[in-house]
């Protein structure tokens, strides 16, 4: 054998028992990088224990996402609770326990989804949901996709997967069945109430009717629904904050994206007639929305 040809040899060598590193090293930066459904949503990954181990602000607690190192992101799995640094621990039912089920949560600061095992509720199909929640009460039943509205999952180019009054579309948490009541006469004293998303039900409507009439100028039509009162829907006008938009204007504060008036839950005539006093679990602090009731 010549010397160019074990020169050669020895090289192709060479590479060969590096290309396993490589490909450990390249899987490693992938796995600790947010995830891209092929809609375009952004999912935390499900990190190794190694991985977890080797992030120091794993399960710390968190205020905003710039606590938590990437790709972990600020969660609270539940309204009014302490947030931590996570990330994903599922991807589908499959790898939950009995009685829980994988949802995709929205962090704070508005990160990548996280999905979690969360417990399983008793809500049905077509009924308004909760991503989470302590209560069953508000939560999708096993096997149902929370979107808004609990569906079950269906194919985007077979219609015929959702029943008659639903229609296949994607949300957070995959493809599932969402109501519609377009082209349909809704119950005497209802109306039907469309969504951004495509989605349209029949409700009271509580508040302004922000959907036959415009909201003034620089504002945008809130349209919010409860699984506690399933057969309302709240509209009002509220001025959009963060990001693009300018800061709320004085005596207000950004609560989700909007500008909302503070308030004392204990102190009277400060929020209006149809409002309550809610509160807002990251700031500590009381603030005015419409009432579903």
């Amino acid at each position: 054998m010549s010397l160019k040809s074990r020169v050669l040899i020895g090289a192709v060598a060479g590479l060969l028992l590096l290309l396993p590193l490589a490909l450990l090293s390249s899987i490693r930066l992938y796995s600790q990088g947010w995830t891209r459904a092929a809609d375009g949503v952004e999912f935390s990954p499900v990190l190794s224990p190694e991985e977890r181990v080797g992030l120091s602000t794993f399960e710390r607690r968190c205020g905003k996402r710039e606590d938590c190192e990437p790709p972990l992101e600020c969660l609270a799995f539940f309204t009014g609770f302490e947030s931590y640094c996570l990330d994903s621990d599922c991807l589908t039912d499959r790898q939950c326990k009995e009685g829980f089920t994988c949802r995709a949560l929205k962090p704070l600061g508005g990160g990548a989804l996280v999905r979690r095992c969360t417990p399983a509720g008793s809500l049905e199909e077509g009924e308004p949901c909760m991503a989470s929640s302590r209560e069953k009460s508000v939560v999708c039943a096993r096997g149902l996709i929370c979107n808004g509205y609990c569906g079950r999952p269906c194919q985007m180019d077979e219609p015929e997967s959702c029943p008659e009054g639903f229609f296949c579309a994607r949300g957070k948490n995959g493809t599932s069945c969402l109501p519609t009541c377009e082209g349909r006469a809704c119950p005497e004293g209802k109306q039907c109430v469309r969504y951004d998303s495509g989605m349209s039900v029949c409700a009271h409507i509580r508040g302004e009717n922000c959907q036959d009439a415009l909201c003034p100028r620089g504002q945008r039509c809130n349209k919010s629904y409860s699984p506690n009162h399933k057969d309302w829907v709240s509209m009002e006008c509220v001025t959009p904050c963060g990001g693009e938009n300018p800061s709320c204007p004085d005596g207000f504060f950004c609560h989700r994206d909007e500008c909302r008036r503070p308030c004392e839950p204990d102190a009277a005539d400060v929020c209006g007639p149809r409002e309550r006093c809610s509160f807002d679990p990251v700031r500590r602090a009381g603030f005015c929305q419409l009432r579903f009731q």
